[in-house]
């Protein structure tokens, strides 16, 4: 996902970050003329204009907007859009703003209430209302209560623009070379990891060498892997009740002893330690683009990455392989593996050989108990089942806004509104090369023609996020509940935003040394003092 890039689109018509100060300050005059601006978070620019010109096209549009005409800004800056809200109406002349961040202008006067406007009302030639289309986790990402008015209606103030589903991605190639089965629980990955590392290890960090992982020093997708795991074990409702501070169905710290956070934390200790050198030592200097580079020429066997990977790197791998031919590699995302440790839960299930055949009997949608190389109880079937549908997105914090002063705010809600509609989800997917918005939609069922022209990695994405059998269940974001959001209660006492990737392979502290912290940290003043800053006492 895109920081900041000089990757331009030929053909666009784009605008540079100081020409678009320039025009802000000329202020907006023209009531037919739907200004948006948008930044580029890897998925690039094209499919706003794609989708801006499918809109157009549209007989309802044409009926209420004889006179609309959309012109389209851009560019790579995520706090551009933050900084022409804060200087005001005299400064910004956008009647939409597609960037990254924006929910802390949730509830202000700055942006429009999108409740009744969007999320209550019909998607354009459907019945269906915007707020039942919109994947349900997401929309729980989006809603806004003023602090301590936790049990009234919730109101929306942002919408999605990307889906953003992160997970591992692999190198296929090298899968197939090794005879790897793509692992379905911590175990397996865990020795996959050893078997490449000691295929490939020089006895040094040698930065001609092949290393298990590759991250990039500003980005911290990897970290987001600590939500699923921890989810899968506690289970998402016990997920969500941490956050609540919900305890046997009350108010207590006794939050702090969830094991699914110390479970998850321990998979990250084993993928990260030193002595063991999975992770290539370019991810503590190089930035993310020019190791997701290395990654495309066979540097490493993972990277963990999102949606917007394949559209991203799409020219740079082109370049690549035109260069050398040999590294024409293959690259899929695998499904989350299941945390190991779940199997302390589940009493009919004997060992990770039995969980994992397990897992792929679920994978290819069986429902008996008993199938090859398991049998287990119903219990124990569902809270596997559970687990591999729990996923992870940065998506949530892909948000779009209309300022409350926009002239043209009418045509901006109804494009917002149209972008849930079957014809955008097409536009958007064809000029994304395959990832997709968060709204329920089938594009193999709808649309095979374009189905089959999409890279294989969101073939396999699209089928396991529109898996019926599964139901795949998007974590909202952390950052939304009151009790981080304004308690500043997180997984654990000083966790940092779980920057676990760095904290790990630095300060020498175990899963338990975490834990333990948390619980002491926590007193009863201490807790009640989080309790009373987030409007929950």
């Amino acid at each position: 996902m895109r920081k900041i890039t000089k990757h331009f689109i030929l053909g666009l018509a784009l605008v540079s970050v100081a020409g678009v100060l320039t025009g802000c300050s000329k202020g907006k005059d023209d009531p037919n003329e739907l200004e948006i601006y948008i930044a580029n978070a890897g998925y690039g620019y094209q499919w706003a204009h794609e989708i801006k010109n499918v809109f157009l096209e549209q007989d309802w549009v044409k009926e209420k907007y004889p006179d609309l005409k959309i012109t389209i800004f851009q560019n790579d800056d995520f706090t551009y859009a933050e900084t022409v809200l804060n200087a005001g109406q005299a400064s910004n002349r956008y009647d939409l703003l597609i960037s990254m961040n924006l929910i802390g202008f949730s509830g202000t006067e700055d942006v429009l209430d999108l409740t009744e406007l969007v999320y209550e009302q019909n998607i354009p030639g459907t019945n269906v209302k915007y707020k039942d289309k919109i994947f349900s986790s997401y929309a729980e990402s989006f809603e806004y209560y003023s602090k301590g008015n936790y049990n009234t209606a919730p109101k929306y103030y942002c919408a999605p623009w990307a889906g953003g589903m992160n997970g591992i991605v692999y190198n296929a190639s090298f899968f197939k070379d090794n005879d790897y089965k793509v692992p379905n629980t911590t175990d397996e990955l865990i020795a996959i990891c050893d078997d490449f590392h000691e295929k490939t290890w020089k006895g040094s960090l040698d930065k001609t060498q092949q290393f298990v992982f590759i991250q990039g020093k500003d980005e911290s997708y990897f970290d987001n892997l600590f939500d699923i795991f921890w989810a899968q074990y506690q289970e998402v409702e016990g997920y969500y009740n941490y956050f609540n501070g919900i305890d046997d169905g009350s108010l207590s710290r006794n939050i702090f002893k969830q094991k699914g956070r110390v479970k998850s934390l321990e998979v990250f200790s084993e993928l990260l330690d030193h002595e063991e050198s999975y992770v290539s030592p370019k991810t503590a200097y190089q930035n993310f683009m020019s190791n997701q580079r290395a990654f495309l020429k066979g540097e490493s066997l993972l990277n963990v990455n999102g949606d917007w990977f394949v559209s991203e790197m799409k020219d740079i791998r082109e370049d690549i392989v035109a260069n050398n031919p040999n590294l024409d590699y293959s690259f899929k995302m695998m499904r989350t593996p299941i945390v190991s440790d779940i199997i302390e839960l589940c009493e009919s299930i004997e060992d990770d050989e039995e969980l994992s055949a397990l897992i792929t009997a679920i994978d290819a949608e069986e429902t008996s108990l008993s199938g090859e190389g398991y049998s287990v109880n119903q219990f124990d079937f569902d809270r596997v089942k559970a687990a591999r549908g729990v996923v992870s997105s940065l998506g949530t914090a892909h948000q779009m806004v209309v300022p409350s002063y926009a002239l043209a705010k009418d045509a901006a809600v109804d494009f917002i509104r149209f972008m849930a509609t079957n014809e955008a989800q097409d536009a958007y997917i064809e000029a994304t090369d395959g990832a997709s918005l968060p709204f329920e939609y089938d594009l193999q069922e709808s649309n095979p023609e374009l189905y089959n022209e999409i890279d294989q990695l969101h073939k396999e994405r699209i089928a396991y996020l529109n898996s019926s059998f599964l139901e795949p269940y998007t974590l909202p974001s952390r950052f939304n509940f009151p009790l981080l959001k304004y308690g500043g209660v997180d997984a654990f006492y000083l966790s940092n935003g779980y920057d676990f990737f760095d904290k790990i392979r630095m300060d020498g502290k175990t899963p338990s040394d975490y834990y333990d912290e948390t619980i002491a940290y926590y007193t009863e003043e201490n807790w009640n003092k989080a309790l009373e800053r987030a409007g929950l006492l």
